[in-house]
């Protein structure tokens, strides 16, 4: 209290208007009724004062303290964290009045994958206790998921907490902390896989956009998170006021949608020619079918491109075979089946560039078959 007094003799002093004390939110004063602000989104939101009035910072009227419980969101933040992953939740959640705060494992400034700086809030060390602890993912590297400091601390937060967020590779940190055995859990759709052996307990889909278990609930990749903030703010605050805040973000969410990305046909259709660069012209499809249009390099030949496709597909095809035009191979056609037995036909064929005509272009399909 002394500080707070002594602002306030500064105030008088300097004939202004009379300030209401205001003390830190993780020290509010030891007895006595005491105010704070409506959740505005600014600092002054952690804020606690002993008389009414109008915030100083946003001019908001200060409510009771006792009236108002603020739900409290705790993001975890490391080296290499995808910016959408931590970003997209807290806007949800900033934007639901709730207060938002970061924690990381030192206060030195957290560089994200893009190499933005953020500066957490707190540390392991000292860190509040949350209601909600959202993991995201980005650089979750074995050296990072093992961290014994981040393992300690996120088990003790999910503990406590009353629900686990995790987005896109965050899943393995929560994976590594065993937050996910005997759960049904999804990630990025570039390390489904990945998490089926980082996760033996658990139950990993590749249908779905996140995955609800009660407590814990995992996303699929990126803005995924961002569903499934709105889901949780729809379970906490209900439908209505989950649709509000969606709309005001500006965001087209469904939560009936079954649009997940790594349920999409193109999960057949990866072409990965060692050291062959290409650009995509097109990318099309839905569950049931997909097609790429690619535009190989200046020098790519059929024969280099034809043997890529062999080793894209060949080993995993119950049929595979070239197709040749004048003694030259002009595209493949192959068939594979999936996790249930489906079959789906692909096929690539070569042609000219629609933009260079001096370099080749190659169009591959896969449908499934009736």
């Amino acid at each position: 209290m002394k500080n707070c007094s002594r602002l306030y003799l500064f105030a008088l002093a300097l004939g202004a208007a009379i300030l209401p004390a205001a003390l830190r939110a993780a020290e509010p004063p030891a007895a006595g009724k005491t105010w704070v602000c409506p959740p505005c989104g600014g600092d002054c939101d952690a804020l606690v004062f002993d008389q009414a009035g109008q915030c100083p910072h946003c001019g908001m009227t200060l409510v009771d303290a006792a009236s108002v419980r603020v739900t409290t969101v705790a993001i975890l933040l490391f080296d290499g964290v995808q910016i959408i992953d931590y970003s997209g939740p807290w806007e949800v959640f900033g934007q639901a009045g709730y207060r938002v705060f970061t924690v990381a494992e030192t206060a030195a400034p957290v560089t994200t994958v893009f190499h933005q700086k953020v500066t957490p809030d707190y540390t392991f060390q000292n860190s509040p206790r949350a209601d909600i602890v959202v993991i995201p993912g980005g650089e979750t590297t074995p050296e990072r998921c093992n961290n014994p400091r981040l393992q300690q601390w996120v088990c003790a937060e999910a503990a406590s907490a009353q629900h686990v967020l995790t987005v896109c590779t965050g899943a393995f940190i929560a994976a590594r902390a065993g937050l996910l055995d005997g759960l049904t859990a999804t990630t990025f759709h570039n390390a489904i896989d990945g998490l089926v052996a980082a996760a033996p307990k658990a139950k990993v889909v590749f249908d779905r956009r996140y995955v609800d278990n009660g407590k814990v609930i995992t996303t699929a990749g990126l803005s995924s998170g961002i569903d499934g903030a709105l889901h949780l703010v729809e379970r906490r605050e209900g439908r209505g006021e989950a649709e509000n805040l969606a709309l005001h973000l500006e965001y087209q969410w469904d939560p009936a949608s079954i649009w997940a990305r790594a349920a999409l046909a193109d999960r057949f259709l990866r072409f990965r020619p060692d050291g062959l660069k290409f650009k995509y012209l097109r990318r099309a499809g839905d569950r049931t079918r997909w097609e790429d249009e690619i535009e190989l390099p200046a020098g790519a030949t059929p024969a280099q491109v034809a043997a890529a496709l062999r080793e894209s597909f060949a080993a995993s095809a119950t049929r595979f075979e070239i197709v040749s035009s004048n003694g030259q191979p002009a595209g493949v056609r192959w068939t594979s089946a999936d996790e249930a037995g489906h079959v789906w036909a692909g096929e690539a064929r070569f042609g000219p560039s629609p933009e260079h005509a001096d370099r080749l272009a190659l169009r591959l399909r896969v449908a499934l078959q009736p």
